[in-house]
């Protein structure tokens, strides 16, 4: 008799087997589904990057690749080919071609300190001038084709054509009409070139900040050219008219609330510790300044008794004017605008032109010019930083 459970027990497990071998052959299937449809990751077999690079690296200039000359120049991208007798006007570049021997696209005269644009503009004048006559009407583009003119001839020794940029950029900064007009990259680029010209970089500094003064130019430019060459004049208006701009245009919400300064974005961390702590001098100043009038020098028409009246009226409508509305109605950082305004109440004061002799008077009103001068022509030791 055969045991029916020994016969039943393998056909179980076939089937048993069968069912889970669909079920692996189902999630490798799964699996595989899931590999397709996942991102393949990008093979890196040369980019487009380094593809453009490698183009940009063998580039020929369009208007300074001359086929028939015997000279090749290689600059950062830029391959340009000219007559060697032009590298010649330069002992240095002479020296740097004769080094180099026989050139081509393959093995230029590789110039490391010159940028595209700058050989550019040192190819336009050596080509165009002396002999072509400089332009009368001066535009940005222009005289920032002269700027780097000037910087090349000065870095590759071309002396004749550094003296004739230098002497056109004097004839350009002395031009009213294109120093109110030019704008701020102009004239950062025109003052680094003049870094070390001093009498030039005077010029440019004084105009530069007539025009931020008068709003005609933005101050940050300024502020960040005045810290990179130490221009302290230009420096103190920049500063002082960012702080002004600045406070101008803070929003002015719940008056129990404290107040937030926005600075330009544009600027350094040094440079808004500079304006912070120009702020915090500025106001300490005129604090200091409003609570001590100035001494009233004795005038010819008064004697050492009258005198002591004098300086007596002198000090209580000092301490009267302090509180006039317009006074009160100015920023305490503007001190330049507070003096101005305290002098012009004293100049007006009735009690004064009645009370005080009249050299008393008159000196006095002159003795607060002169802290005004002062004040313009010290504002840049107002934002030293901190220590």
């Amino acid at each position: 008799m055969v045991d029916q459970t020994s016969l039943s027990s393998p056909s179980k497990a076939s089937k048993a087997q069968d069912k889970q071998a669909q079920l692996d052959k189902l999630d490798k299937e799964k699996e595989r589904e899931e590999e397709e449809a996942r991102p393949k990751k990008r093979q890196r077999v040369g980019s487009e990057e380094d593809a453009v690079a490698k183009e940009k690296k063998v580039q020929r200039d369009e208007e300074y690749y001359l086929a028939d000359e015997n000279a090749n120049v290689f600059v950062k991208w830029c391959t340009q080919k000219v007559h060697e007798n032009l590298l010649y006007q330069s002992p240095l570049m002479k020296e740097h071609h004769k080094r180099c021997g026989v050139t081509s696209d393959e093995a230029p005269i590789v110039l490391i300190a010159a940028t595209v644009d700058d050989f550019r503009a040192l190819l336009w004048g050596l080509y165009r001038l002396p002999s072509a006559p400089a332009e009368e009407e001066y535009t940005d583009d222009y005289i920032s084709l002269i700027v780097s003119l000037s910087t090349i001839s000065h870095t590759y020794s071309y002396t004749s054509l550094h003296t004739w940029s230098l002497s056109h950029l004097k004839k350009a900064v002395e031009t009213q009409a294109f120093m109110d007009a030019c704008s701020s990259l102009t004239l950062s680029r025109i003052v680094d070139v003049l870094a070390l010209n001093l009498p030039l970089l005077t010029i440019v500094e004084r105009k530069w900040a007539e025009r931020v003064v008068k709003g005609g130019t933005p101050s940050v430019p300024a502020m960040v050219a005045a810290d990179r060459h130490s221009l302290s004049h230009l420096r103190g208006i920049a500063y002082y008219t960012h702080i002004q701009d600045m406070l101008d245009r803070q929003v002015h919400g719940d008056i129990t609330k404290p107040s937030i300064l926005h600075t330009d974005p544009k600027l350094s961390p040094d440079q808004v510790q500079r304006v912070l702590s120009g702020y915090l001098s500025l106001v300490t100043f005129w604090e200091r300044f409003r609570q001590h009038p100035i001494p009233l020098p004795l005038g010819t028409d008064c004697d050492d008794e009258k005198h002591e009246a004098c300086k007596a009226l002198w000090e209580r409508r000092w301490g009267s004017a302090i509180g006039w509305k317009r006074i009160l109605g100015h920023n305490s950082a503007d001190l330049l605008g507070l003096i101005e305004c305290l002098q012009d109440q004293l100049r007006g004061d009735e009690e004064l032109k009645a009370g005080l002799g009249a050299v008393c008077r008159v000196k006095g009103l002159e003795g607060i010019k002169l802290r005004l001068e002062e004040a313009r022509a010290g504002l840049s030791e107002h934002f030293g930083g901190c220590s």
